[in-house]
């Protein structure tokens, strides 16, 4: 509805994973970094973490789409599988029969993996959502990581997911496949000037050509406050904050109507229709808490002190 009225080509703040959009905060970079290096040196497992909402599937994109053409991609987005199912998917991406039984596809899966080395090329295994694979699928991964010649491995394995991803990786049961971990990093939300060069970032991609900042400074901040930094929220944020600019024929965001949006998101994600956001950014509710307990500890000291003064 808005795209017209402040001139963009496409809607800026868009949930989809688009890489076009994707804006490399030094994190970000980091962590793009880890996974090229890993495939081009062929360091077999990399690992990449991060919390809901900090961009890690549009990061994939990104990666992805950088690779060379001799790299033949199996791509899983949705690894809550069974280990039939897992075998059953890889057969598919690389043409093996996919009757065969685990002993025969590993056996068959390996000439093809020797194959595609021989000409020059390599195979990578990406998976998002990480944090779904079961223990057993893992053991499977980690067998996979296993076909190799004497100098170099013949497949290279990305999992990327959430912190429960780490999580499960440091049970007792996954050591061996900790311990085959070449590169490891963890996603970090945006600071306050990574958000506004963030916002700026998408709405340049988008088209905006504007005569002056469509978002205050002020409003930025504030945007940064209720979000936490976290690229999913502050889009979800910044496009509900256009349509309301949109609707009062506003040209630019102020602070004002930020404390306005975010107060009316809350409200509509709670029961009552106030109080605690069920939007609430990843870690909201530990660090309510912990300011929780502080205030109480904080009455019992003063509660304490007034009373050994009174005796």
């Amino acid at each position: 509805m808005y795209k017209t009225f402040y001139g963009f080509d496409e809607p800026p703040f868009s949930i989809s994973p688009d890489p076009r959009f994707l804006y490399l905060s030094d994190s970000h970079k980091e962590a793009l970094a880890h996974m090229i290096y890993g495939v081009q040196e062929r360091k077999g497992f990399t690992v990449i973490t991060g919390d809901v909402g900090t961009g890690k599937t549009t990061l994939i994109n990104k990666f992805l789409e950088g690779l060379d053409e001799g790299v033949r991609i199996i791509f899983l987005n949705n690894p809550d599988l069974s280990r039939e199912d897992f075998y059953y998917v890889i057969s598919r991406a690389v043409g093996i029969d996919v009757g065969l039984g685990k002993a025969r596809f590993l056996a068959a899966f390996e000439r093809y993996l020797k194959e595609v080395d021989e000409q020059g090329g390599q195979v990578l295994l990406v998976v998002d959502e990480a944090q779904n694979l079961p223990a057993a699928l893992l053991e499977e991964v980690r067998l996979l990581s296993n076909l190799e010649t004497s100098s170099r491995k013949l497949i290279q394995i990305v999992l990327v997911g959430q912190q429960e991803l780490n999580d499960k990786l440091a049970e007792p049961t996954l050591r061996q496949l900790r311990q085959r971990i070449s590169q490891k990093f963890h996603i970090a939300p945006l600071s306050a000037d990574e958000t506004a060069q963030y916002i700026e970032h998408r709405l340049s991609v988008a088209g905006y050509a504007g005569g002056q900042q469509l978002f205050g400074s002020r409003a930025v901040s504030r945007i940064h406050d209720f979000t936490g930094g976290y690229p999913r929220l502050i889009n979800v944020v910044s496009d509900n904050l256009l349509l309301a600019a949109y609707t009062r024929e506003m040209q630019r965001v102020g602070s004002s109507l930020v404390r306005e949006v975010t107060q009316n998101m809350e409200a509509a994600y709670t029961p009552n229709g106030h109080g605690a956001a069920a939007v609430a950014r990843p870690g909201r509710g530990r660090r309510d808490r912990v300011a929780f307990y502080g205030l109480v500890a904080l009455a019992v000291i003063l509660f304490l002190l007034v009373f050994y003064r009174v005796g």
